[in-house]
Parts: C-alpha cells; structure tokens; sequence
C-alpha cells in the first residue's frame, strides 16, 4: 500500500496504529481506516466536507525538545488563525510506544492540497486526512 514511500515501514505502522484524540467539548479518537461519527458530526457543525489532523511537532520524525516543539505548535496555530480556519486542539499518541504525544489540530475546511503545502512546511512526513466519506486516511508525504 505505501510501498513507494522514502518512510521506513516501522515509522509507517506506527503511524497507522496512533491515536489522533481531538477535544473540545465532545473529545473523540480518531484511528486510521475506521469510520467515526464524533468525526463526521464535528465536520457538520463546522460546516466543513473536509478536514484534516496536522501537527507541528517533531519534524522528520525526529524528537525536539518541549520548548521547541511548543513554539512549531504555536505558530502552526497562529497560521491557521490567520487563514480563518476553525480547528480544535488534539494530541497523537501510539497506544504503546514510547513516543512522546505530539499536539496536534484537527482543521475543519481545509482543502488536501493546503493540508499538504501546510504539512511539508511543517517539516511532517505525513497527516491523517478526512474527506467527504469521513474516513481518515494516512497521507504520506515523502
């Protein structure tokens, strides 16, 4: 399935086998290939078809320190501020990994291809991506 990717098949798995929890007032889990209906409710009070789950955290699939990853957080955040793009704060986190949870938004109204230009240029080897079936896919970036 991803077999053309320059991502190394463990670093793929893992990120299937995450959790993208989203919160809000009615936090939810999103999961790789599984439908979910918090997500597709959330999608409709946000008048949204699309959306996407994109953090900042760890770039290259490469640990950063708190302060740094905090400070890519916050200026992901304020650019989709400045897109007026709605979203809500969430965490991914692999079930059992040692992986430090990365915070992370899920954007309502996003199209794929800015979800990507937004993604490279948060230095991310991938996202999830939802479309109008509400099923989150993985999107490989490299």
């Amino acid at each position: 399935m991803f077999s053309e990717s320059l991502i190394d098949r463990d670093t793929i798995l893992a990120f299937l086998e995450t959790e993208y929890h989203v919160f809000g007032d009615s936090p939810f889990t999103l999961r790789i290939g599984e439908p979910n209906s918090a997500l597709a409710a959330a999608c409709k009070r946000n008048c949204a078809e699309s959306s996407a789950y994109i953090t900042a955290c760890n770039s290259n699939s490469k640990p950063l320190d708190d302060f740094t990853n905090s400070e890519r957080h916050t200026l992901l955040q304020r650019e989709l501020i400045e897109r007026n793009l709605a979203f809500i704060e969430g965490v991914g986190k692999h079930p059992s990994s040692g992986w430090p949870g990365e915070a992370s938004f899920l954007i309502f109204g996003i199209d794929l291809e800015i979800a990507r230009d937004l993604s490279r240029r948060m230095q991310q080897d991938a996202f999830v991506w939802v479309g109008p079936d509400w099923l989150p896919q993985l999107i490989l970036l490299k």
